[in-house]
Parts: structure tokens; C-alpha cells; sequence
């Protein structure tokens, strides 16, 4: 007698389908059932990385992508020396050994926000482009991808308005 264990898994297209698993033991057929559930989980629609990977091998994949980019000539040689500057500095010491599952928006704003007053707004702006374009090219299909695409923009201070004096416009002084 062979014994069955069945789950429902809910996969990356977003449809749930029964997993069945069986094996001459109950025990052996929950090991085995659990194993095509972690297995099955770790396929992601990018097929190069799962949640559970680090961001470091994300950053990995994201400049090996761009340096094709910038090989075929769709992308700026200066952008990658500026882009792997930010990353070497900023990116990979605050977010390269998280787990790309725990990339947040909250998490991800509160880092961008922490460069911002280190390092200023200029570098938070490349910092975050890096950051969004990492997620959106390599895991765009991805469902929680939306978290880091849906970084908010970096608000900086009023800055008075420049209207110009009556005599300025008609050219008298």
C-alpha cells in the first residue's frame, strides 16, 4: 500500500493546483510532498532567482544584464561606471545580504532615505534608479516586484519660486 499526501499550492501564474506526492510510508510521502512544495516555490517566473536568494546575487545578475546592454549599445558605458560606484558604496553595504523576499517598499524607502542624509539627494536618486531598475529588468514578472518598483520619490526642501520683477520682463532697469 502506498501511502498519498496532497496540497493545494498557489503557483507563480497565480492559479492554485493540487500537489500530490506519494511513498510507502506516511512520513516519506509528507517529506516527499514538502520537497516538490519548497521546489516548486523556488521557481520563479525569472527563472534565475528565487525570494530566498540575496539581493547580492540579484545585484550580480542586474550588472551582468546591463553590461549586455551596454555591449549592444542601448546603454551608456558612463552609466554602468556610475551605477557600479553606487552600488559598491551604498547598495550592496545596506541591502546586498537581505533576502530579496524581505525587499520592501518600507524597508527600501527607509534605506534610500538614510543615503539621502549621508551621502545626499544626488546619490539617493542613482541609488534608487539602481534599486527600481534591479527589480523591474530581472524580476519583473515577479509578483512582489511591485515593492520595489513602488519606491516613492525622494521629497527634498521648498525652494522659492524665481518670478521675475515687473521691470525684468518689459526690459526696463
Amino acid at each position: 500500500m502506498a501511502w498519498r499526501a496532497a496540497a493545494y499550492f498557489r503557483d507563480h501564474d497565480g492559479h492554485v493546483r493540487e500537489v500530490i506526492a506519494f511513498a510507502k510510508t506516511k512520513s516519506a510521502a509528507e517529506h516527499r510532498l514538502l520537497t516538490k512544495l519548497r521546489d516548486r516555490a523556488t521557481i520563479t517566473p525569472a527563472g534565475e532567482l528565487s525570494p530566498t536568494d540575496k539581493i547580492n546575487d540579484l545585484i550580480d545578475l542586474w550588472i551582468e544584464k546591463f553590461e549586455e546592454r551596454v555591449a549592444d549599445g542601448r546603454r551608456s558605458p558612463t552609466s554602468l561606471t556610475t551605477y557600479r560606484t553606487a552600488i559598491k558604496n551604498h547598495v550592496r553595504p545596506a541591502l546586498g545580504e537581505l533576502r530579496i523576499g524581505e525587499a520592501t517598499t518600507p524597508r527600501i524607502d527607509r534605506v534610500i532615505g538614510t543615503i539621502k542624509r549621508n551621502a545626499g539627494r544626488s546619490t539617493a536618486k542613482t541609488c534608487r534608479a539602481v534599486v527600481s531598475g534591479m527589480i523591474l529588468s530581472v524580476l519583473r514578472p515577479a509578483v512582489w516586484m511591485v515593492a520595489g518598483a513602488m519606491v516613492g520619490p525622494l521629497v527634498s526642501r521648498a525652494r522659492s519660486s524665481r518670478i521675475a520683477s515687473a521691470p525684468r520682463i518689459t526690459g526696463e532697469v
